[in-house]
């Protein structure tokens, strides 16, 4: 096969990262949704598809909404993968001091604060304690990466993408294999990630108290992948001021 064709092929498989990404993901979303809608223990219960306490209850009609409400927390759960993947220069470049100090900074800040609150507040709700922490922890690892890609106009954004767009440039098969090489494993990766994360939004969300904070803990979820905008607008400046040299 010619290297078109195989680029072409590439390009109409575009579909199976997708179908790797998403389905399982889908699957064990709609489990979590149906979990935290029959749950005695979640503020969420009875809530979120009203009627549909177990599965017995899910008619053809429930089933669909659920696939659907299954793929939409798969999508909304995977948002922490999207700010580590457009913030990954931060601590992926050789000199990651800075990033180190910051990051167990923040680590140490929250371990602080969480042992404070343990040891002098007298009524403390630990479901509700213990998913705090962990919030806070899943906010550290996308927040520090995000900030630090921000500094100095996207400074280690911009180098990043570019020392990788100048390795990618290279037109070679050794090149192009290597590049499916590692996407292959990212994809199938990013399958397994997603997993993690939606367990861990599901079990913020069955600790908290009631259904408000739950709206909140969704709000704050996502505002740091939205602001990913931020990334790109910052890189389509610099591309535009500093555009790469033939």
């Amino acid at each position: 096969m010619s290297d078109s064709g195989e680029k072409s092929g590439g390009n109409n498989r575009w579909w199976e990262f997708y179908f790797v990404r998403y389905f399982v993901g889908t699957v064990v979303g709609g489990a979590i949704i149906l979990f935290l809608n029959a749950s005695e223990s979640s503020s969420l219960q009875n809530l979120i598809i009203p009627g549909v306490t177990d599965l017995s209850k899910l008619g053809v009609q429930h089933l669909f909404l659920l696939a659907a409400m299954g793929l939409a927390y798969c999508y909304i759960s995977s948002a922490p993968i999207l700010v580590l993947h457009a913030a990954r220069g931060a601590f992926l470049t050789h000199d990651t001091k800075l990033f180190n100090r910051v990051f167990f900074g923040a680590l140490s800040v929250i371990g602080v604060v969480a042992v404070a609150v343990y040891t002098f507040c007298s009524e403390l709700y630990m479901p509700f304690f213990w998913a705090t922490i962990l919030f806070a922890l899943l906010m550290a690892l996308q927040l520090v990466p995000f900030g630090l890609s921000l500094l100095k106009n996207g400074e280690k954004a911009h180098t990043y993408y570019r020392q990788l767009t100048e390795a990618r440039s290279r037109n070679t098969e050794e090149t192009r294999q290597y590049i499916e090489s590692y996407k292959h494993l990212r994809e199938h990766g990013n399958a397994f990630f997603i997993l993690l994360f939606e367990l861990a939004l599901g079990i913020i969300l069955v600790l908290v108290p009631e259904p408000l904070v739950a709206f909140n803990v969704l709000l704050f979820w996502i505002i740091p992948a939205a602001l990913v905008w931020l990334i790109g607008t910052i890189l389509e400046a610099r591309f535009a001021n500093e555009p790469p040299q033939p």
